[in-house]
């Protein structure tokens, strides 16, 4: 990774910042630069090997198929800090998909579904679909819905409340939560997913 410029109000005031790496390994690496003034703090990941899909995002399912219920998590290859393992999942007396924060500081997640709700309702807004993005390793991120949950705190997954719903979840301490991958070339009930903290 080369040649990144920092600049503030339009006009470059550092160029060329450069960052070497030799893995023996496919990996990622990522780092976070903030200013002085306390700002805003961004970051840049890295992904050093192949794709697993060769950067073509998997399809969505859609209002058929099956599942024996439930969600599952993600897999968390990241740059931030990862707090999948905060997250409880659960079902309400809906039969929407709950999280719940179990960890004792707050984080962000992120999620997409499986099947789209009734057009009444929200449709397919939150139906896994790939967006491009730069920063992901696989060139594209799924996820359709975002939030920030407290300790103890739980939310409901919007557009879960379908029966046999699947979701997927990525959770992050540091850095934003993104889903960047599924294992399987069309996104179905059996697919696991894999994200990063950017």
């Amino acid at each position: 990774m080369t040649q990144a410029d920092w600049f503030t109000n339009a006009q470059t005031f550092a160029k060329g910042l450069n960052v070497t790496v030799n893995p023996s390994t496919t990996t990622g690496y990522g780092f976070a630069y903030s200013n002085c003034a306390g700002g805003d703090h961004a970051g840049l990941y890295v992904y050093v090997g192949a794709g697993s899909n060769g950067g073509t995002p998997g399809n969505g399912g859609g209002n058929n198929g099956g599942s024996s219920g439930g969600s599952s998590g993600s897999i968390s290859t990241n740059s931030g800090t990862s707090a999948v393992n905060c997250l409880r999942m659960g079902t309400n007396a809906q039969g929407s998909i709950t999280v719940t924060n179990t960890c004792n500081a707050r984080i962000g997640y992120s999620f997409c579904n499986l099947y789209a709700t009734a057009p009444s309702s929200t449709g397919s807004l939150f139906v896994c679909q790939g967006h491009s993005a730069s920063y992901s390793p696989t060139g594209y991120v799924y996820e359709q819905g975002a939030d920030s949950l407290s300790p103890g705190q739980t939310d409901i997954l919007l557009g879960t409340a379908v029966q046999n719903q699947k979701a997927w979840v990525m959770a992050c301490a540091s850095g934003a939560p993104h889903i960047v991958n599924f294992n399987t070339p069309t996104i179905n009930a059996n697919s696991t997913a894999t994200g990063i903290c950017y």
